[in-house]
């Protein structure tokens, strides 16, 4: 399989897992994404292509499996992606990835913010497929998250929200967006794994 080709769905995981203190869950993240086949170069390393994004206020951080994600745009409010299948072929440049996930601290406590992202799908035309329901981190960070899908013209998009909160009271908000549906085992590891109260 060629990049070209795009990576299964299988295959497109990104996860939060510090490999130092929890080695056992990047392998089985791993072996996850990869359908129960090692995906990493080295199965003595299986962590070896995780990479870490940390927040600047050290609140939370964020590792991603690269490739096949991206660190597409840096800053307070960054951008991981899975390129689409036209980009990698050439066919276009830029436009909306097959995966995109955008990560920002807001403000505003959990349910209103959630209320809120409930009427903007409502008002925006997107079906609510799940949700409002609750979610939590493995570390036990309780939250809400929302799922809706968009049959837009010429692509349909599903979005799936996740809002934690952050021990400043403000509130993480992981933002899935892409052209596969989201409600599955690698974007459920992906929240769950998600660390939050950590320290540089």
């Amino acid at each position: 399989m060629s990049l070209a080709d795009g990576p299964p769905a299988s295959q497109s995981l990104a996860v939060s897992v510090d490999a130092g203190r929890h080695p056992t869950r990047v392998v089985l993240l791993l072996e996850a994404a990869c359908g129960g086949a090692a995906c990493a170069p080295s199965a003595d390393d299986p962590a070896s292509r995780l990479d870490l994004w940390s927040s600047p206020s050290g609140e939370f951080r964020v590792h991603y499996l690269q490739p096949p994600w991206e660190l597409a745009e840096d800053g307070p409010a960054p951008l991981f992606r899975i390129r689409s299948n036209a980009e990698n072929a050439g066919a276009v440049d830029g436009g909306p990835g097959k995966y995109e996930l955008r990560v920002s601290a807001v403000s505003g406590a959990v349910p209103a913010l959630m209320d809120a992202e409930v009427r903007a799908a409502a008002g925006g035309g997107r079906t609510i497929r799940e949700g409002p329901r609750a979610v939590s981190t493995s570390e036990g960070v309780r939250g809400l998250e929302l799922i809706t899908f968009e049959p837009t013209i010429p692509i349909e998009r599903y979005r799936r929200t996740a809002l934690l909160p952050l021990p400043s009271g403000l509130t993480l908000r992981l933002a899935f967006e892409a052209t596969p549906d989201l409600d599955t085992p690698e974007v459920d590891a992906m929240i769950a794994e998600t660390e939050i109260g950590v320290r540089q």
